[in-house]
């Protein structure tokens, strides 16, 4: 069974990181997205997006995060 993974963040290093998850292997699966602009989600498609991480951890939609927000907003992602 595939690793769910959510990606918080879609700027570019959250982009190259769906790319990354998508291309892994059957291991890993990329469950959800999130980031707090709705507009930045829009270039996702085929999972779950939020707006909030509290959301995707609730609706156990991962079980990983990847942090690919920018460095200053980190440790309140991870909090």
């Amino acid at each position: 069974m595939a690793i769910r993974i959510a990606v918080v963040g879609m700027g570019c290093r959250g982009r190259d990181w769906v790319r990354e998850v998508k291309a892994a292997g059957p291991a890993f699966e990329l469950a959800a997205c999130v980031d707090v602009d709705s507009e930045a989600l829009k270039t996702v498609a085929g999972v779950q997006c939020f707006t909030r991480l509290e959301e995707a951890l609730e609706s156990s939609a991962c079980e990983a995060v990847i942090v690919a927000t920018p460095a200053e907003t980190h440790a309140a992602a991870c909090e």
